[in-house]
């Protein structure tokens, strides 16, 4: 063998050793791809093969590329924005394109400003101007309620009685307590009248005192009724003689009364000294921001809610008795008494708070011999309709128009419930009233 074929054939076998390894090569990847398709728990179980041990798992595991990874605290953090520094807000703040907004934004906001105020003046000047509220005297801020007979109203049957009712009396939201007479006045005898003692049949002095002390801690007014001949037969000022004593009343004005009342005046009213009583009564009071009540005509008693809501509503002080004495009732006497009470309270509660009833304008829509519709308003507030059936038995029925009336008006009171219920809605041009009926109604200003 010559030195070329041994080369020749030391090369042959390089190349099959080589072709050998890369053959091994190429098995060993294959082997190691498939053993990363195989799950990484130990290699797969046939039913040929046993199970393998804990330890066999393990290195089998191991031997397939197991592989623990540690996470950072770190990274799971999240990164979060602490803002601006003071530095860097400054810098930002004094860039051109803030500098501008800032300014715009100050220019909107006073321009606005500016515009809702020159509004609001102008809403000011163009709205209709409140009319200026009347100088008021506390008897026209509300109703008096007369106590004529106290023996019959007082389960004392004197004035000690009357204090102990003063507190049910304020719940009546009167202004004022009509209180008398009870002076000593024998009947028909003009010589025996003696008006500043009280007659002995209902109290004294002290008692009378008390009672006007406390009716004022009630922030409620006394009068007190000086006809001279309550009692007789002749008439209440001694057939048209003016026997007024000038004195008394400067004496009952020094002891708290408010004012006085002299029922039946018409028939003396040319010889009776008006300009020296009004002068006494009105400058000898000692309450402060309260005036003497000068002269009251004492209408007739209305004892029904009728003849009670045509006072109230009217201009004027209207004095009112219910007659709410002692003595025993029935069940029904009762129940009515309560319903007579609370109507003549609400009504009562009215007049002292809402100023068409308190001093606002009489308008007369409507008057007959059986029935009655006038109107009360008052610049701005909510007007007032007073409507009245004195039929015995008719029913009337009343088609009212006015420039201030609206079509239809609210039931505020009623002496009739069941025919026109409180807050409902009526109309104004057929409103229907049974008989002896009243009604109270409202609707607001429209401008």
């Amino acid at each position: 063998m010559n030195f070329s074929s041994i080369i020749q054939s030391q090369t042959l076998c390089y190349r099959m050793d080589a072709d050998a390894t890369e053959a091994d090569v190429s098995e060993a990847d294959l082997d190691q791809e498939e053993q990363e398709k195989q799950p990484m728990t130990g290699g797969e179980q046939t039913e040929d093969t046993p199970p393998a041990s804990v330890q066999d798992a393990a290195t089998t595991a191991e031997k397939n590329g197991l592989v623990k990874l540690k996470i950072s605290d770190d990274d799971e953090e999240e990164v979060k924005f602490t803002g601006l520094n003071k530095e860097e807000l400054l810098r930002v703040a004094g860039t051109p394109g803030w500098v501008r907004t800032r300014w715009a934004l100050l220019v909107v906001f006073w321009l606005g400003w500016l515009g809702m105020l020159m509004g609001a003046v102008l809403i000011i000047l163009q709205a209709p101007r409140c009319r200026d509220l009347p100088n008021n005297n506390w008897w026209n801020d509300g109703p008096l309620y007369q106590i004529g007979n106290i023996q019959a109203f007082t389960d004392t049957h004197n004035l000690k009685g009357l204090e102990q009712k003063v507190n049910s009396l304020s719940q009546l939201k009167v202004k004022g307590l009509v209180v008398g007479p009870i002076h000593v006045a024998p009947a028909d005898e003009a010589m025996n009248l003696r008006f500043e003692e009280i007659s002995p049949e209902v109290g004294n002095l002290e008692q009378f005192k008390s009672f006007i002390q406390a009716a004022h801690k009630k922030d409620i007014s006394v009068v007190l009724d000086l006809t001279p001949n309550y009692l007789g037969l002749s008439g209440p000022w001694f057939s048209k003689t003016s026997v007024m004593n000038v004195p008394a009343l400067v004496f009952w004005l020094n002891e708290g009364v408010d004012g006085i009342q002299l029922s039946g005046v018409e028939h003396v009213a040319t010889v009776v000294p008006w300009t020296d009583i009004r002068a006494i009564v009105q400058n000898s009071t000692d309450r402060p921001n309260k005036a003497g009540l000068s002269v009251i005509q004492m209408t007739s008693m209305m004892k029904r809610k009728t003849m009670e809501l045509a006072l109230i509503g009217v201009t004027g002080t209207p004095p009112l008795s219910q007659g709410w004495g002692t003595g025993s009732l029935g069940s029904e006497e009762r129940a009515e008494r309560l319903t007579r009470r609370s109507f003549f309270c609400n009504l009562s509660e009215l007049r002292g708070k809402e100023r068409s009833l308190l001093f606002g304008d009489f308008i007369l829509l409507f008057n007959s011999s059986s029935s009655l519709a006038y109107l009360r308003v008052w610049d701005q507030n909510d007007r007032y309709l007073a409507a009245f059936n004195w039929a015995q038995e008719e029913e009337e029925v009343l088609q009212l128009s006015h420039t201030m009336l609206p079509p239809r008006a609210v039931v505020v009171l009623s002496t009739n419930s069941t025919m026109l219920p409180a807050d409902s809605s009526v109309d104004l041009t057929n409103l229907r009233l049974g008989p002896r009926q009243a009604a109270l109604l409202k609707f607001p200003y429209t401008g």
